[in-house]
């Protein structure tokens, strides 16, 4: 069993946490609930957690961990699923867009 109700209950933990500007605690939390998703079935969830984490680091202008969390994200990511291929080609999107920021 994957506990994915409550993988999903610290992921909306951590939003608000990043959205009351506690970072150390959303990045913590993302983090364990990153952890706490073991089946290969859930890599979709996975990558959602990955981007939100990515977005955390990206509210805080941690820009390198923001892409390092996106990579992570693409890697979760079925490239031949229709859906996934264009959320990642998205996510590929942020990256460059970060790249930008940081040059």
């Amino acid at each position: 069993m994957c506990g994915i109700s409550r993988v999903f209950k610290i992921n909306r933990s951590a939003m608000e946490a990043a959205n009351n500007g506690d970072y150390d605690i959303a990045v913590e939390k993302l983090t364990e609930a990153i952890g706490l998703i073991g089946c290969a079935s859930k890599k979709a969830h996975r990558a959602k957690l990955f981007m939100n984490l990515a977005l955390v680091h990206r509210m805080y202008d941690n820009i390198a961990e923001s892409r390092r969390a996106y990579e992570n994200a693409v890697d979760n990511l079925n490239p031949f699923n229709r859906g996934q291929s264009i959320l990642i080609g998205r996510i590929r999107d942020k990256i460059e867009e970060l790249e930008r920021l940081a040059a």
